[in-house]
């Protein structure tokens, strides 16, 4: 059975766009829907000279213009002049485009995939893994990375699954030098969700590597990457699965901040005094 049949059987998957990030300058302008003359002056709207492009998933078509102008006596006028669109062009557009359409009309997708029974890479991170041990291992963050720039499905068993993999293989496809609006820019955002209830999320765009943006324990609390990003922060033990301020624990010492919880409380405040960085029972013993 293939690894994404079994990885994404309990998947909620919903739209969302994303921060903008940084980019060459756009060129490319979407224009659904238009027939040849629309694409024309869609090329010379924003009334910028150079090679243009217009797009269309809905018609499945890319036109590329080299825009110029000319004086007219209170300003310029702007020309389109339709070029030929070469196979890496073209392979970069049908990839966007098919992933446009079987993605609901957007080219950004945020998917929530609890990870129980199996894992991608599973002799590396498994379905028990915390999120603490995701964070400070570094291997098993490059295990992730890895499978989302992968082939990670082969054979889609799910509707789902065949958008997740043509999203995928936009975001891989080379640019071929078409810069899309921003909101046609793919992103897939991918929260994987562990049997502890911990959460850890990566984020895959065009012109960026994969990185884990985010990663929270089973009671909610954010997980810190350094010890000086415990200061002045407190966290919560009082529900998941009993463990977590164990795994709180180990994870900040091995940062390098102490641990004096004497009270045993299930609140614990991140101080630093001297340099260093303290977390304590946040009630009085």
């Amino acid at each position: 059975m293939p690894i994404f049949h079994r990885i994404f059987a309990i998947a909620i998957i919903s739209m969302a766009l994303s921060p903008s990030y940084g980019f060459a300058s756009r060129n490319a302008y979407r224009c659904n829907g238009c027939n040849p003359i629309q694409y024309e002056d869609a090329a010379v709207a924003p009334q910028e000279i150079g090679i243009r492009y217009v797009y269309d998933f809905i018609n499945g078509n890319i036109s590329k213009y080299q825009v110029s102008r000319e004086p007219n006596g209170h300003g310029f006028s702007y020309y389109a002049e339709q070029l030929s669109i070469n196979t890496a062009e073209q392979a970069y557009f049908d990839s966007a485009a098919t992933a446009w359409n079987s993605n609901g009309s957007s080219l950004k997708s945020m998917a929530y995939v609890n990870v129980s029974p199996t894992f991608p890479g599973s002799s590396v991170v498994s379905p028990s893994a915390s999120a603490y041990d995701i964070v400070r291992t570094s291997a098993m963050q490059n295990n992730i990375t890895d499978w989302m720039q992968g082939a990670a499905i082969t054979s889609p068993q799910s509707q789902f699954e065949q958008r997740i993999k043509d999203l995928i293989n936009a975001i891989k496809q080379s640019p071929a030098n078409i810069v899309f609006d921003e909101s046609d820019t793919s992103q897939l955002t991918i929260t994987f969700i562990f049997s502890n209830g911990h959460k850890v999320t990566f984020v895959m765009k065009k012109g960026s590597a994969v990185v884990m943006t985010d990663a929270v324990d089973g009671n909610n609390n954010t997980i810190p990457v350094s010890a000086g990003a415990l200061n002045g922060r407190t966290y919560i033990f009082s529900g998941g699965d009993g463990h977590d301020m164990n795994r709180f624990r180990t994870h900040i010492e091995m940062l390098g901040a102490t641990f004096d919880n004497i009270c045993n409380g299930f609140i614990i405040a991140c101080v630093t005094a001297s340099g260093v960085q303290t977390c304590h029972s946040a009630s009085k013993c």
